[in-house]
């Protein structure tokens, strides 16, 4: 069971961050009253309630019975027991939130103004990749380099390791059918969410889970079930362009 949804708080309700705050734990306020951006504590409390409300959803429980780590949520819990793997990732006002019995992680991120991608790239990823992203025509490098980098941050919420480590791990890309020792096993799913945005999920399965399609919804509220259809494609993109149907149409 892999189930994960998207939204942008932006078009929630007036009272979504008082609904959120009073679900919160006293360690998870603790949290949040560290954070000092106003919209890092959006960003946290809009993460936490999308969360909760899809494992509410999923489990048939209800969203105050359900206990979340308050610095790294990974795994959700309830009446003090493991319930589901957990990964939340946040970009401006987009989030993204997906729950799976198999461990888990997403990353979303918006795009950028016009970059010198292969220059970051140079400063940041594996040989073969830079290599792979000089391959690609020009208005597909944002793309390419997007690719790579949610799912390396994907990866690293999925596997707990660290993200700049993972920096130098050749992900799945051009003739690269799998990632190399010791996360061979994980598989790997992305695509855009919106015209601006890139999502991927990584998932470390129990047994030889290789869709090539994953869905999920975008909502434009906390609590609204379905709004519209996201699918995202199995890497690597020389097998699964990346695409995603949005809407019924595929960008």
């Amino acid at each position: 069971m892999i189930q994960f949804t998207c939204s942008s708080f932006i078009d929630w309700s007036n009272d979504w961050q008082s609904i959120s705050s009073l679900l919160l734990s006293s360690a998870e306020h603790t949290r949040l009253e560290s954070i000092r951006r106003t919209s890092r504590k959006k960003q946290f409390l809009a993460g936490r309630l999308l969360a909760r409300t899809l494992l509410a959803e999923q489990f048939g429980c209800f969203p105050q019975e359900l206990e979340l780590d308050a610095n790294r949520p990974s795994v959700a819990y309830l009446a003090g027991a493991p319930l589901a793997n957990l990964s939340i990732s946040h970009t401006s006002d987009y989030l993204a939130v997906t729950v799976s019995k198999a461990p888990i992680g997403i990353d979303c991120e918006r795009s950028y103004p016009v970059r010198n991608w292969l220059d970051i790239a140079q400063n940041y990823f594996s040989s073969y990749e830079v290599s792979w992203l000089r391959q690609q025509p020009a208005h597909l490098l944002e793309k390419g380099f997007m690719s790579i980098w949610t799912a390396k941050e994907a990866l690293a919420k999925c596997s707990g390791h660290d993200f700049g480590t993972l920096l130098a791990v050749s992900s799945p890309v051009g003739e690269k059918e799998n990632w190399p020792e010791p996360y061979s096993s994980y598989r790997c799913w992305q695509g855009k969410t919106q015209e601006s945005t890139y999502l991927c999920l990584v998932v470390k399965p129990n047994t030889n889970f290789t869709p090539s399609v994953l869905t999920g919804t975008y909502r434009t509220s906390f609590d609204d079930r379905v709004t519209r259809e996201i699918r995202l494609r199995a890497m690597p993109s020389s097998a699964n362009p990346l695409m995603i149907r949005n809407q019924g149409v595929y960008k």
